[in-house]
């Protein structure tokens, strides 16, 4: 009976063990583009791929993460790790890790980097730096009579950030004041459904030195992925439409950028996506984009199989 109960309680603490407060989550895509470039531009066809990974270990108040990007070329060092954690009311951030997309301006390196926050009565205040110094900023934030506002102090600007919903329209707007000569610029994003349609208008003006870059609503304008950026002194305006059709998620969206001669472009696409009995997803994307200046019009097909889990 004595060895019973010793096996079981082995037993016991063996699972506990196992069953700790961790976590391994990820995606992975497979993709086939072909481009088609009007002129003397070069046509191409290429095959690439992505897996990522995430663990997440907790303790309390406590999280670790450890991500790891992967592509062809092999592991990509710049996924985010990072401590989280609580000191008394403040909560705070530690190690590498980049901010949510943004559709204006690209997101931060992944520089060791610091954010401790805490809240002040209805407000919530956050601090943010790099281990260089090079990037203090204070963020405060609330929510004022049902609009989300934060104003956001850093080295060489500042921002205003606004959202509310009004009748079920959704209503954005960032503002960035620049110590920069003729760099400000502002957005102004506005969302709603009508008849299952789910309908977006965003619309980017800027200065005459200032560039819209970011990867955010208008796509990707900050050249991760090969693209340029708007140019300076660019606006960008663009719509959205999403609905579903026989099981397939589809959306069209336009991007016009007016600048320049050279900036002016048109960018049209067609995203369809559907969700496969095998767990994966096949999404089919076609992009046109009509350069005015140059003779360099493209159109893009992108096949692309996704997982997550």
């Amino acid at each position: 009976m004595k060895k019973q109960l010793l096996i079981a309680a082995v037993a016991a603490s063996m699972t506990s063990v196992a069953m700790a407060d961790v976590s391994i989550t990820g995606a992975a895509w497979a993709q086939f583009k072909t481009t088609d470039t009007a002129g003397t531009g070069t046509d191409s066809h290429k095959i690439s791929q992505e897996m990522d990974l995430k663990v997440t270990g907790k303790s309390g108040d406590t999280t670790a993460v450890m991500a790891f990007d992967m592509n062809g070329g092999g592991i990509v060092t710049a996924g985010d790790q990072y401590i989280s954690t609580k000191i008394g009311d403040v909560s705070v951030k530690l190690g590498n890790f980049i901010g949510g997309k943004s559709t204006l301006t690209k997101r931060s390196s992944r520089a060791d980097k610091i954010s401790a926050s805490m809240n002040v009565g209805p407000a919530k205040i956050t601090y943010e730096n790099n281990e260089t110094s090079t990037s203090p900023a204070v963020y405060l934030a609330a929510d004022l009579s049902g609009v989300n506002a934060t104003y956001k102090q850093k080295d060489g600007s500042n921002e205003v950030h606004l959202a509310t919903s009004v009748g079920g329209v959704a209503i954005k707007y960032r503002g960035i004041d620049s110590d920069t000569t003729a760099k400000d610029m502002s957005l102004v994003q506005v969302s709603g459904t009508v008849g299952g349609i789910a309908l977006t208008y965003a619309d980017a003006s800027t200065d005459a030195a200032a560039n819209v870059n970011g990867d955010g609503f208008f796509g990707d304008l900050n050249g991760s992925t090969g693209s340029s950026s708007a140019g300076a002194g660019a606006d960008v305006t663009g719509i959205s439409a999403s609905m579903n059709v026989a099981g397939n998620a589809v959306t069209f969206k336009s991007v016009d950028i007016d600048g320049t001669s050279s900036q002016d472009k048109t960018i049209n696409s067609i995203t369809a996506t559907r969700a496969l009995a095998s767990g994966a997803s096949l999404r089919a994307k076609y992009t046109m984009t009509d350069v005015v200046a140059a003779n360099t019009d493209t159109d893009v097909l992108e096949l692309r199989l996704s997982v997550a889990f």
